[in-house]
């Protein structure tokens, strides 16, 4: 039973993720890889998983897991 129930609760954890998209800003300043949340209109859409630099060190590149819902942001 202990099994059913966690092979429920990654499935269905799984199911409402979205695409991953990545977002070039020119600073990122207090965005925080697992920590920071997209909200759109008010309602959290996804979540940053990564922030890095681009190859040119000039671009913050931020990457964010939407969440199903909102994958027509994508």
């Amino acid at each position: 039973l202990a099994l059913l129930a966690t092979i429920w609760l990654f499935w269905n954890d799984w199911r409402s993720q979205g695409p991953e998209i990545t977002i070039s800003f020119a600073e990122a300043p207090g965005i925080q890889a697992g920590k920071t949340a997209l909200i759109y209109r008010g309602v959290q859409a996804g979540e940053v998983i990564s922030v890095r630099l681009d190859d040119n060190l000039r671009d913050v590149l931020v990457t964010v897991r939407l969440k199903a819902f909102a994958e027509d942001l994508a």
